[in-house]
This record gives structure tokens, C-alpha cells and sequence, in this order.
């Protein structure tokens, strides 16, 4: 039988590493004979505090999963703007848009080095690797993200296009206390942004170009579990948080962390996919079928509607409160 070879591309940080190895041996633990995992990592030039001994014991305690550390890129040229604070994030995104070169040619050598019985059948992104999407457009293969975070954090991210483009101006230009409401999350002010996200400046419009890149993807896989965040799968699944394009269809495959919690019913396998609402079917891929029972003790709210059942969209029926910018 042909084994089908699933590349994860976890981006820079141990904080993205850690995760995507669990999610390896999930896909591992369920795929059985079908499937094998690779791992593509590049030396981080930030956010490196452990991420050496972290990739050794990773190859040291996950035989099964083929680890490849690759040779970063030449450093990125830095930001243009002398004047502008070069704030992590945005030496973050620079760095990951340079190593989608070596990022090809490993994928393009892994590809020709496979035995007949072996062949790579998608890639699965970190959360800030929009850029290789351009990647596997190249090389024809199907490309998903994994969202190491929480489904809410999920639902504010890919609404940030939208938001921006709504309020028409830097969020810091609407002041520290102004509320931001993205569907499916709960309030927030731009005070509670992420360092460099409110001013406009290289980090706001790359993580913002990411955002918007993500529905591209043939799906998106969130560390989380369905019952746990309700509202903000119902907002996604809805369409809510990309209003001008549909959302690709949503994965929850979570928690994905040090130890498994609690065993989730996830089955890989290669089909014809049939994709939620707006999607068409684009021929064979890997079909990711997964959800989570809630851990003992947790309250489990109404079942869920089916996946397939036509949703109306639709808001709060709140009213919205002073100074508060809503998607």
C-alpha cells in the first residue's frame, strides 16, 4: 500500500514547534500504515530561546517522525524605514518569507529521494507561513494551517483584514481604550494588541497580509476542541469573521500539547473532498476527519448542527457600546 507522506512546516519558536510535534504524532498514531510525517525547521534568528534542545529531544523521543533541520536562509534585508522600529514580529515574517527557497528545494528533493511506496501528499503551515503557500502552489500540493491557538484567537485573526479596512485608519489612531468586536470572540481594546499590530508599521501589515492569505488553504486546523468554544466555531463556520470570501473548511484537533489529555476520533485518509457550503470538490487530497470529546467534568453545551446544514449568517443582537468597532 502507497504511504502518503504529510510535511509540516511549523515556521520559527518553540512555541509553534512544540504543538506541531503533537500534531505529528496524532496524525501517526491515527493515519497507522498510511501515513508518515516530516518535519521542516529552520534555526530562528528570533525567538530562539530553546529551540536547539527542544528539536534534540524532539529527534530523540519521536523515532517515527523524520525531523529535518534546514540551513536558514541569507539574512533578510532590514526594514526600508530607518525611522521604524524593527520589532520582532516583523524580523519574524521577513525571515519566513526568505526561507521559501530552501523551503522548495527540501520539498522538491524529499520528493524525488521518496520510494515508489512513498509520496508527498500535502503540507501543513504554521499559522505565520502564509508565504509558502506560494510554495506548494509551485509544487502542486494541497496546503493547510495549523493554528496552534484557541479557536476565539483564530476568529480574531482572520477578521483583522476586514477590521482594519473597516475602521480605515492605524488601529492606534482610534486610542488605547477603543473596543475592537470581532464575531465570535469576546470585546477587547487596541490596548490588547500584540506589540507592533496597532501603528501601521511592517509588523501590522505583514501579520494583516498573513491573515489574509490564510483562506486560501485547503483547511485550517485549530488546537482546540468543538464544545469548548461554541461561539467562536459557529462565527467561523458561519463565514462571520471573513465576510468578502468563503472560510475554508475548520478542523478542531486539540489540545495538542506535552501530553495527550484526552484522545481525539481523527482519521486521515485520501479521498475526494467535499468542502463545506461555497467549496467545491478539487479532486484527491487528504481528508481530515477529527473533533474531541470534552475532558470529564466539562460542561458540554447543545449538540452542534451538521457541518452540511445551510447557516444564515447573522450578528449579535447586543447593541453596540460606545467607542466600540465592530466586524
Amino acid at each position: 500500500m502507497e504511504k502518503k507522506t504529510v510535511v509540516l512546516y511549523p515556521g520559527v519558536g518553540v512555541g509553534h514547534l512544540a504543538p506541531m510535534l503533537e500534531l505529528a504524532k496524532a496524525f501517526l498514531r491515527h493515519g497507522g500504515d498510511q501515513v508518515d510525517v516530516a518535519i521542516a525547521v529552520f534555526e530562528p534568528p528570533v525567538y530562539a530561546n530553546g529551540f536547539a534542545s527542544t528539536v534534540a529531544r524532539a529527534k530523540a523521543s519521536n523515532a517515527s517522525v523524520a525531523l529535518h533541520v534546514l540551513s536558514p536562509p541569507p539574512p533578510p534585508p532590514a526594514a526600508s524605514n530607518d525611522a521604524e522600529p524593527d520589532v520582532p514580529l516583523a524580523r519574524m515574517l521577513r525571515f519566513l518569507r526568505a526561507t521559501n527557497a530552501p523551503l522548495r528545494d527540501f520539498l522538491r528533493a524529499l520528493s524525488s529521494s521518496s520510494s515508489s511506496s512513498r509520496c508527498v501528499q500535502a503540507i501543513v503551515l504554521d499559522m505565520f507561513c502564509a508565504d509558502a503557500l506560494d510554495v506548494a502552489a509551485e509544487l502542486g500540493l494541497p496546503a493547510y494551517f495549523f493554528f496552534p491557538s484557541g479557536t476565539a484567537g483564530l476568529a480574531c485573526f482572520l477578521g483583522l483584514p476586514a477590521m482594519r479596512a473597516r475602521v480605515g485608519t492605524s488601529f492606534a489612531a482610534l486610542g488605547n481604550s477603543a473596543v475592537l468586536s470581532f464575531p465570535g470572540a469576546p470585546p477587547f481594546t487596541v490596548a490588547d494588541l500584540a506589540q507592533g499590530l496597532a501603528d501601521d508599521g511592517e509588523a501590522c501589515k505583514g501579520i494583516i497580509g498573513v491573515a489574509a492569505r490564510m483562506p486560501e488553504a485547503r483547511g485550517i486546523l485549530i488546537n482546540s476542541f468543538e464544545s469548548l468554544e461554541p461561539r467562536a466555531m459557529w462565527a467561523l463556520r458561519d463565514g462571520l469573521c471573513v465576510p468578502d470570501r468563503p472560510t475554508p473548511p475548520v478542523y478542531c484537533v486539540g489540545p495538542r500539547m506535552g501530553q495527550e489529555v484526552r484522545r481525539a476520533p481523527l482519521e486521515i485518509k485520501v479521498c475526494p473532498v467535499t468542502y463545506h457550503r461555497h467549496h467545491q470538490s478539487r479532486g484527491t487530497d487528504i481528508d481530515i476527519h477529527c473533533g474531541r470529546e470534552a475532558p470529564p467534568g466539562a460542561r458540554v453545551p447543545p449538540a452542534w448542527r451538521p457541518h452540511g446544514e445551510h447557516r444564515c449568517r447573522r450578528r449579535g443582537t447586543g447593541g453596540k457600546r460606545t467607542g466600540e468597532v465592530a466586524l
